[in-house]
């Protein structure tokens, strides 16, 4: 217990000011203890060229756009998680990234539902959307396709986007949103069970896990 009080007071840290996370002390030792192996890291997919489901095609595709490639990584604290998408102007995801979207929520985990291949029950409930643009031409691409309806995006300057969350235009996902879905940590990869941006309602949780899409730890 411990070192999941250990994990807690970073947690804190980081997360304590912010809105739209969980900051009951309870609740964070609670889920920090139930899969040490989960916490305190963040998980990154492979860099994909073309996006798991729909986000951002027209941003990818437009003439004007330097976006070409995109990376989502997810890291849990306590009883939160952030899930990261960064945009890069690479077909491989090298350099810097140009923009970034980052949602923020909690999640809680049933550690006795286990399915046929070791996966269990997580629940995460995403409720804030930031997003923003990290280089000139990350905001470059943003403006020229007015990003989220934003059309003065400019470097280093984070905004809260969940009202236009929903837009294909923007993230193409509503946020806030519930999703039930399953995981498993293996051999420091984090595999889920759907990974689609939608909503799954707890009736629609698969029933088990997608290996072929891992998530290394970083």
């Amino acid at each position: 217990m411990k070192s999941a009080f250990a994990m807690l007071f970073v947690s804190t840290l980081i997360v304590g000011c912010q809105k739209d996370q969980n900051n009951n002390p309870v609740a964070n030792v609670v889920e920090a203890a139930k899969d040490t192996d989960l916490q305190g890291k963040t998980f990154g997919s492979q860099c994909m060229a073309k996006p798991i489901d729909a986000l951002l095609t027209g941003v990818m595709t437009l003439g004007k756009s330097s976006i070409k490639s995109q990376q989502v990584t997810y890291r849990f604290e306590g009883a939160n998680v952030n899930r990261q998408t960064r945009l890069f102007g690479t077909s491989d995801c090298t350099g810097e990234a140009v923009f970034n979207f980052e949602e923020s929520g909690t999640i809680k985990i049933d550690k006795d539902s286990v399915t046929t291949d070791g996966g269990q029950n997580i629940e995460m409930d995403f409720l804030a959307l930031k997003a923003g643009a990290a280089t000139v031409a990350g905001a470059t691409a943003a403006n020229a396709i007015s990003l989220c309806g934003i059309s003065d995006w400019t470097i280093d300057q984070m905004r809260d986007v969940r009202a236009q969350a929903g837009d294909l235009m923007c993230y193409g996902a509503t946020v806030p949103r519930h999703v039930s879905n399953v995981y498993r940590v293996e051999a420091g990869l984090l595999y889920l069970g759907t990974q689609s941006k939608g909503a799954i309602p707890p009736e629609e949780r698969p029933s088990s896990l997608d290996k072929t899409v891992p998530y290394h730890s970083q």
